[in-house]
C-alpha cells in the first residue's frame, strides 16, 4: 500500500516537472525581429524571409492561407500615418468638389429648363402679338353680324373660326382677362381710355369694355381697354 502511494507521489512530481519544462518553452523573451523569427520557427508555422524586415507565414495544416508580417520603425510609421492623413484629406476634398459639381450641374439644368421656357413664352408672345389685332377686328365683325345675320352659315363659320382661336390661346396658356361692366377698375390689368359720368355706375367702376386683354402664365400681354365711370355729375 505504501509503495502505491510512493508511485502516485512520484508520478505527480514528474508531471509537475514536465509541466514546468513545457512552460519554460512557451516563455520566450523577444528583443528584436530576429528573436521573433526564432520564436515563430518553433511554432506550427512555416516561415519564409522576404527581406530583412518582412516575413511570409503559413500554417503547416493549411498552406493555402498566407499572411505577411512586416516590421516598420517609428519613422516609417509616422510617414505612413502622414500619407494616410493626406489621403483622407484628399478624399474629403474630392467628395466636396463632387458635391459642388453636382449642385452646379443641377442649377445648370434648372437654368436651362427656365431659359427654354422663357424662349418658348417669348415665341408665343410674339406670335400672339402678330395675330391679336386681326382677331380683334374679326371679333368686332362677329358682333355686327350677330345682330342681323345670326342664323346664316357665314356667321356660323366665322363663329367656328373664333372658337379655333380660343382653343389655340388656351393650349398655349394664354388667358382672356375676365371683366364685366360694374367691376372695379384695376390699373394692373385695365387701361382706361375714357372717364365718363354715369348715374348707373359709381366712380371707378368699369362702364364699357372696348378691347379684351390677355395674359400669358400670369404675365400681362395686353391690358383690357375700358371706359371708367367718374360717378354721377354733381350739380
Amino acid at each position: 500500500m505504501n509503495n502505491d502511494k510512493e508511485k502516485v507521489s512520484k508520478n505527480k512530481s514528474e508531471d509537475k516537472e514536465e509541466s514546468n519544462s513545457n512552460n519554460s518553452d512557451i516563455i520566450f523573451e523577444i528583443k528584436d525581429f530576429k528573436d521573433l523569427k526564432t520564436y515563430l520557427k518553433k511554432t506550427d508555422l512555416i516561415i519564409q524571409d522576404i527581406d530583412e524586415d518582412t516575413l511570409t507565414i503559413n500554417y503547416k495544416s493549411d498552406k493555402n492561407n498566407q499572411f505577411f508580417l512586416k516590421i516598420i520603425d517609428a519613422k516609417d510609421l509616422d510617414s505612413f500615418l502622414k500619407i494616410s492623413e493626406g489621403l483622407d484629406s484628399a478624399k474629403k476634398e474630392l467628395n466636396e468638389q463632387l458635391l459642388r459639381l453636382a449642385a452646379e450641374f443641377d442649377n445648370y439644368k434648372k437654368r436651362s429648363i427656365k431659359d427654354g421656357e422663357n424662349l418658348k413664352n417669348r415665341a408665343i408672345e410674339q406670335l400672339f402679338n402678330d395675330v391679336v389685332f386681326f382677331v380683334d377686328n374679326f371679333e368686332r365683325g362677329l358682333k355686327i353680324y350677330e345682330e342681323s345675320n345670326k342664323d346664316t352659315d357665314f356667321y356660323k363659320g366665322m363663329k367656328a373660326v373664333m372658337k379655333d382661336f380660343e382653343k389655340f390661346i388656351e393650349k398655349n396658356n394664354i388667358k382672356k382677362i375676365e371683366i364685366l361692366p360694374g367691376d372695379n377698375f384695376d390699373p394692373n390689368f385695365h387701361q382706361a381710355i375714357e372717364l365718363r359720368e354715369s348715374k348707373e355706375f359709381e366712380s371707378n367702376k368699369v362702364i364699357e369694355i372696348i378691347q379684351p386683354g390677355y395674359s400669358l402664365n400670369d404675365k400681362l400681354l395686353r391690358p383690357v381697354m375700358v371706359v371708367v365711370s367718374s360717378g354721377e355729375k354733381s350739380e
